[in-house]
């Protein structure tokens, strides 16, 4: 099924991104909804922001889905995932790019995640870039 709704558009999948390191997640994946009214649908969920308990994720559906978008229409090619450790560390969106890995960590409120310095660390090879992503600077990664 989750086949069939990526192909109509209803959903986007993010595999995990795994160079072999021990503590990563090698099969993983995640599913966004192309349409944020469409997730809210399913599960049922209208209320409004200020009384939901999951904003964070409705966030994180919402830049990820938002910056997909974005790199498809300026003719960004590059690999999407994400990245997480069987500890539950986890980094929201990755591209990788010309040998660069260049990551998202969506929060709503502004705060910084342990799972940014140790993704840095584990791919320091890569060159990778960790930008945190919030509600009063998300724009600035959209275009």
């Amino acid at each position: 099924y989750l086949d069939l709704l990526e192909k109509t558009f209803v959903i986007k999948k993010l595999y995990s991104l795994s160079r072999n390191m021990n503590n990563e997640l090698k099969r993983a994946m995640k599913v966004y909804f192309v349409d944020i009214g469409f997730r809210n649908a399913v599960i049922q969920n209208f209320n409004d922001a200020n009384i939901r308990n999951d904003l964070g994720q409705v966030f994180e559906n919402y830049f990820i889905m938002e910056r997909i978008k974005y790199t498809t229409y300026n003719q960004i090619y590059h690999n999407k995932y994400f990245w997480q450790t069987y500890g539950g560390i986890e980094i929201d969106y990755i591209e990788e790019r010309n040998g660069t890995l260049t990551a998202y960590e969506c929060k709503w409120q502004e705060r910084k995640s342990k799972g940014v310095k140790i993704f840095e660390e584990e791919y320091k090879k890569d060159n990778a870039k960790v930008n945190n992503v919030n509600r009063d600077n998300y724009y600035k990664f959209l275009g």
